[in-house]
């Protein structure tokens, strides 16, 4: 009896720790999708940023014949890109982080901002 009781134990005890073992393994995953949604929006928002400048500079030089249709079409693409590649990169940002929220249990915002 006292052996079944035993093995019972061990194996609520080997049960918890693996449960545990998962949960870390899924906050560092959920951690890693942050770290890199976060990278990836920093990124973005540089060519965004690079793509505007090109953009007005381009409808400059093309209200003064200095560049082809052609030519302003290209910077419009490549600046309409960068703009979804932005837009895209705020919502996986905002995804990430309302994941590792919800599963940690912490407002990491308010956390943020209190360790400042």
């Amino acid at each position: 009896m006292l052996k079944m009781q035993n093995s019972l134990i061990e194996t609520a005890t080997a049960q918890k720790d693996n449960s545990e073992l998962i949960v870390r393994q899924d906050v560092i995953n959920l951690y890693q999708d942050f770290k890199l949604s976060q990278k990836l929006l920093i990124i973005s928002s540089r060519n965004k940023q690079a793509a505007e400048v090109n953009n007005t500079i381009a409808q400059k030089d093309f209200l003064n014949a200095r560049i082809t249709v052609d030519q302003q079409s290209g910077v419009m693409e490549k600046y309409n890109k960068s703009v979804i590649d932005f837009e895209t990169n705020v919502i996986k940002f905002q995804t990430s982080l309302l994941l590792l929220e919800a599963y940690t249990g912490t407002n990491l915002s308010k956390l943020i901002r209190k360790l400042q």
